[in-house]
């Protein structure tokens, strides 16, 4: 992966703060050896993958409620899903807390 994403927490430093020490850390492992198409795509894959990740978590899968905060369309956050092998994430979590609530 090209870079390890990390969801900030409500004790962490001000943006303003850390956005500079979160350049340093991206610029520090952009590979500028390869194609600028590449490197971007693989950084939006990565940025994808950890929003919807994160979305689906806090709104425990729910994805009404995940459409409603994301501004995403129904749509689009399902394809996205998809992409990035959430979809059946989502599915297999939900099966199983059915089949924990039988009895």
């Amino acid at each position: 992966m090209l870079f390890e994403a990390r969801i900030p927490e409500l004790n962490d430093e001000p943006a303003a703060e850390t956005a500079e020490t979160d350049q340093d850390a991206l610029a520090s492992r952009v590979d500028t050896n390869r194609p600028f198409k590449d490197v971007k795509r693989e950084i939006i894959d990565a940025f994808e993958r950890v929003y919807v990740r994160h979305l689906l978590d806090r709104h425990g899968g729910n994805l009404s409620a995940a459409e409603r905060s994301s501004g995403l369309s129904r749509r689009h956050l399902r394809s996205l899903m998809r992409k990035h092998g959430l979809y059946e994430w989502v599915v297999r979590s939900r099966i199983a807390s059915l089949l924990e609530e039988l009895p």
